[in-house]
């Protein structure tokens, strides 16, 4: 069997790797995979990344467990005054 280069894209199962072949043009799958970590490409994309809104968004979600906290709390604290009085 010939080997052939190309570029990892992802994984399937437990034990495969989903790899490009670029001179087919094809996806395949296999486990008998070598990596040359010596060998580095950069892809570039026409796309922009805005981190500001994943930030914001990650506050906000932990800014509603906190209340959602806060309030659980309370609802404790108001079944136990009930309860011992």
């Amino acid at each position: 069997m010939k080997a052939e280069k190309g570029i990892l894209t992802g994984y399937e199962g437990d034990d495969d790797y989903r790899i490009f072949v670029q001179p087919c043009n094809t996806t395949c799958r296999s486990r008998g995979i070598t990596f040359d970590e010596k060998v580095i490409t950069t892809v570039k994309s026409n796309f922009t990344v805005n981190i500001n809104s994943d930030i914001d968004e990650y506050e906000s979600i932990q800014k509603l467990k906190s209340e959602k906290h806060e309030e659980n709390k309370l609802k404790r604290k108001k079944l136990l005054i009930t309860v011992t009085c």
